[in-house]
């Protein structure tokens, strides 16, 4: 069982009564000073990229950054067959981009709700093989 390194994705898998490994390159895209903000302002804001070019979008981090740190992640875990991952928001919708279209660009047309279990079948095909 994997968790984000930050204390709330560590805190819900104990809840689950999960032992995990901390993980850094789970972690949660950082917001910087967008950092809270409803998804809805953070469209307002990046109205040119947020949907359609993600990976234009400066936060406090690039997106470019969270794909990489996907990409890296899927190499590192490449041999298990099964993970148990308890993480955030914008990471999960960026590896489902990710697996399903090899880039994160369609990361913010994905809606993952909060505390939501989603069952992902990595696709063999890409960079992490």
């Amino acid at each position: 069982m994997i968790a984000s390194s930050l204390s709330r994705a560590y805190q819900t898998a104990k809840l689950y009564e999960y032992e995990s490994i901390r993980e850094t390159l789970f972690d949660e895209l950082d917001f910087g000073i967008y950092e809270g903000l409803q998804k809805q302002k953070l469209i307002d804001i990046f109205a040119d990229g947020w949907i359609e070019k993600p990976d234009t979008i400066m936060l406090g981090e690039s997106v470019t950054a969270l794909e990489r740190r996907i990409q890296t992640f899927l190499q590192k875990y490449k041999t298990y067959t099964i993970i148990l991952l308890f993480g955030h928001g914008a990471w999960i919708r960026a590896f489902i981009s990710y697996n399903q279209n090899g880039n994160i660009s369609d990361m913010n047309k994905i809606n993952v709700h909060f505390n939501q279990p989603i069952i992902i079948g990595i696709h063999s095909s890409k960079e992490n093989t």
